[in-house]
């Protein structure tokens, strides 16, 4: 039995979709499909997967011939060909409609004879690094009525426990003049108004339908049309019609389960040596690594299943002398590790996927650092360059970093900052670029916190907009005696656009701090120590915090502490409660 309403734009209390976009001219069905793609990822994984539907358009038209592009084409096309490569972000391949730089391509004229006239044909390039900046798909379904569960009803079973469904209808005149709703429509509603004249001059539509109500007797309906059209860019569209209406023809439909977001997507919301991987029948394994005798790290797994943690196979390294910093990176979603070696240097070692191998990425840094290192790949550059934050033995901070683009495989010093540094941490993360512009090469700037000889919690942000170095912030917390891990997070936030929570936790006296603060603050006079809110204290017998995630499982903050007795102890925040919890099956 199916909830008598369902809509999620705003379904329990939060948002489930990005913004209401613009097709200004382009293909309905591209937006319809990808929609429902950035949709499931949101409800599954818990994340903003904001994807470009000149990724899908551009290539399915013009590199692989599928469809004319003069003609159209459908949602089943657009989801097959995200199965086979993927879907990248608007920072990888832009839109064609958004303002990308395109480039003149040459394709066969399928009008000419033979097809050899030659046109030119505007399209957006995509970014080096495309394949690791690409959400995963596994599979599609259509969606089918039977003699015992009418079409009606699969439809609105399908929204109630998995979420949007895309579809296309005979689109009317009715439908697409500006000035018929809510005039025209009734009670708000859109039924289509059989006129001969409206009906002669319609063509096809695709949308996304993201609710329901039957005290209405309508669908929930998000159109590609610009927020200006209707409401917001939503509409109530009337139950039944026949032909003309939206259970005509068997609707696309995505499971959760079979969505994989990309690293890309994740970068903020993990640090220290935890990460949620793609791996799993639902793609969302966990994955910590951890220094163990012998200076090895050890690797741990646990199955997306809630499986006990099991041991994965060791790096392949010797000379560990610290907690390891990982991330997954836009190189293939290789896995990238950094850790202080046994000669005082940082040692950077890389998972390769395509190989299924750890690869020795060098060492580099001072032969003084003692600190765990921030490490994060940043949006500068394609693919993005990364930047590693990392205290030395005189108390002093070091930022050095990689440029990608070249491919050199060489840090450089970037610049060296603070002075009686207690303890570097896990905490580097980038900055929110201006309202929340997703292209590649918009530059946001750096935040990092780092504890200070008197035992508190020091802020710094590098200004990269305005090209200016790190600058002391505000101070926060007493006693802090072991270094932070922070991340950001997105339960909070209502779209993909606006900045979440800084989530930062560290133990002091053998508990678990949890402070947190929201916006994005600049060292003015507007960021104050009083920002930061110690949200909880829990847990016993805990020596220092090693990473840090927000999870698929609900937008729970999940964490992996290191205790006295030298075991590894998960913990987790259930988000609907916001309280935390120990995992019983110790590391």
């Amino acid at each position: 039995m199916s909830s008598h309403s369902v809509d999620w734009r705003t379904r329990w209390g939060t948002s489930w979709l990005t913004k209401v976009k613009s097709q200004d001219g382009g293909d309905c069905y591209l937006f319809g499909s990808v929609a429902l793609v950035e949709a499931m990822l949101r409800i599954e994984h818990s994340l903003w997967c904001l994807r470009s539907e000149g990724d899908a358009g551009d290539a399915i038209s013009l590199y692989f011939g599928t469809h004319d592009q003069t003609k159209g084409g459908n949602p089943e096309q657009v989801l097959n060909w995200i199965v086979q490569n993927g879907i990248a972000d608007p920072g990888s391949w832009q839109t064609r409609l958004s303002g990308s730089q395109d480039v003149n391509l040459l394709v066969p004229d399928a009008q000419a004879p033979g097809g050899n006239i030659q046109e030119a044909i505007q399209v957006a390039m995509p970014t080096p690094d495309r394949p690791g900046r690409a959400a995963k798909l596994d599979k599609w379904q259509h969606l089918h009525g039977s003699a015992a569960q009418p079409i009606h009803d699969k439809m609105k079973q399908w929204i109630d426990a998995a979420g949007p469904i895309t579809q296309c209808f005979a689109c009317h005149d009715d439908f697409q003049d500006p000035n018929a709703y809510p005039n025209s429509w009734i009670n708000g509603v859109y039924v289509c108004s059989m006129d001969p004249h409206n009906l002669a001059s319609g063509g096809g539509h695709c949308i996304l339908i993201v609710g329901y109500d039957d005290s209405k007797q309508a669908w929930l309906i998000r159109n590609s049309w610009g927020d200006g059209w209707a409401m917001g860019g939503y509409a109530w569209f009337g139950y039944g019609q026949g032909e003309h209406g939206l259970e005509h023809k068997a609707p696309c439909a995505v499971r959760g389960d079979h969505t994989n977001p990309d690293p890309w997507s994740k970068r903020r919301m993990h640090n220290g040596n935890f990460y949620e991987d793609g791996n799993g029948p639902t793609h969302r394994n966990f994955e910590v690594w951890a220094p163990g005798p012998g200076h090895v790290i050890h690797q741990y797994s646990r199955n997306d299943q809630g499986l006990p943690w099991s041991s994965a196979p060791n790096l392949p390294v010797n000379d560990c002398a610290g907690v390891p910093s990982v991330l997954s990176s836009t190189y293939f979603r290789n896995f990238e590790v950094i850790y202080q070696g046994t000669t005082g240097q940082l040692h950077h070692y890389l998972y390769d996927r395509l190989n299924s191998s750890w690869i020795d990425g060098k060492v580099f840094g001072p032969t003084d650092t003692d600190g765990i290192p921030g490490f994060i790949q940043i949006n500068v550059g394609a693919p993005g360059n990364f930047e590693v934050v990392v205290r030395r033995s005189s108390g002093v901070l070091e930022n050095w970093w990689r440029d990608n683009v070249g491919s050199t495989g060489l840090w450089a010093l970037k610049s060296t900052f603070g002075s009686d540094i207690l303890f570097s941490g896990a905490t580097l993360i980038e900055r929110w670029a201006e309202k929340g512009a997703p292209n590649a090469n918009i530059p946001a700037g750096l935040d990092l916190v780092c504890v200070t000889k008197d035992k508190t919690l020091q802020r710094w942000w590098r200004d990269d907009p305005k090209t200016q170095d790190w600058v002391a912030c505000e101070t926060f917390g007493t006693g802090i005696d072991s270094p932070p891990v922070m991340i950001r997070s997105n339960f909070v936030t209502t779209n993909e656009t606006e900045p979440g929570n800084y989530e930062l936790c560290v133990a002091v006296n053998g508990q678990i701090q949890h402070w947190c603060r929201g916006g994005n603050p600049e060292p003015t006079a507007s960021a104050k120590s009083t920002d930061w809110k110690l949200s909880a204290t829990f847990g016993a017998n805990v020596k220092q915090l090693l990473g840090m995630i927000e999870s698929s499982f609900g937008s729970d903050l999940e964490l992996i502490a290191l205790l006295h007795t030298g075991k590894l102890q998960h913990f987790y925040r259930d988000s609907r409660t916001a309280v935390w919890y120990a995992d019983p099956a110790a590391i």
